[in-house]
């Protein structure tokens, strides 16, 4: 979908991309226990930091984990539930 916004006075148009730019905070994951997990997935780990948005992904490796929540408290944490894999991967968590 393509959004126009004209400009009244002299009757020209841009897209409102680039009128417009939108800034989400960077979660910020410190903590990620377990630290490991099966091949087989469907563990479930807490991911201790702050940050989090409503949305928010986590990536195992590349690979999307098939259920995040929000768990709140202090510190803010996500509950995880791992995608199948192996050997040690990086966790990434993206505020979408």
């Amino acid at each position: 979908m393509t959004i126009q916004v004209a400009d009244l006075p002299s009757g020209s148009a841009s897209s409102a991309a680039s009128l417009l730019e939108v800034s989400l905070p960077r979660p910020l994951p410190v903590e990620v226990v377990p630290a490991r997990g099966t091949s087989a997935g469907g563990d479930h780990v807490r991911i201790a930091g702050a940050g989090f948005l409503p949305g928010v992904a986590v990536r195992f490796g590349g690979v999307p984990a098939p259920e995040v929540s929000i768990a709140g408290g202090e510190p803010q944490a996500l509950d995880v539930v791992t995608p199948p894999g192996s050997g040690v991967v990086d966790v990434h968590v993206f505020n979408n």
